[in-house]
């Protein structure tokens, strides 16, 4: 997963007309949302994927806000986890 962990996080430029990239986090929303929308049942944990204010990823379960999936102790919360990174991996 180093790939994913050492992607620049950068808001998007705020010049008129340009956009720049979109925040990983929104991009891992995006890709945990369809993964949850495709499912048979709703997952039995609330993952969400956040930038902090220095601009870092922060993933929250269940309201608690962790740096990296490795201090997600839940199983089911690593798998989702786990399987978002590995789906935007891919893109």
């Amino acid at each position: 997963m180093g790939s994913f962990w050492g992607r620049a996080l950068t808001s998007p430029s705020t010049g008129a007309g340009v956009t720049g990239p979109r925040p990983l986090a929104d991009e891992l929303e995006d890709i945990l949302k369809d993964l949850i929308d495709s499912a048979p049942e709703r997952p039995p944990r609330d993952v969400h994927f956040r930038t902090a204010t220095d601009g870092s990823l922060i993933i929250e379960v269940d309201g608690t806000s962790y740096q990296n999936v490795g201090e997600v102790k839940d199983p089911v919360a690593q798998q989702i986890i786990k399987a978002v990174i590995e789906k935007w991996e891919k893109k």
